[in-house]
């Protein structure tokens, strides 16, 4: 595309393939163009410095995708 914004329609094609680092970790666009991506349980902690985060217990889902993704006319 050539960083050429103006057309909107080549803009979501664009996107839909463009390999990019996502902060989710490895993920594609469905159909209808929700993410298609792992989910995780996390739980929040306080480290020994007082300091919170979050931490990974468990993957829920991998590749999962939006439950109406079927249903969608895109």
């Amino acid at each position: 595309m050539g960083g050429d914004v103006s057309n909107p329609a080549r803009l979501a094609a664009a996107l839909k393939t463009a390999p990019f680092t996502s902060v989710r970790g490895a993920f594609a666009f469905g159909r209808n163009n929700h993410p298609i991506q792992d989910f995780y349980v996390r739980e929040v902690v306080r480290l020994g410095d007082g300091t919170v985060t979050n931490r990974i217990k468990a993957k829920a889902f991998t590749a999962h995708h939006d439950a109406y993704a079927a249903e969608c006319g895109m």
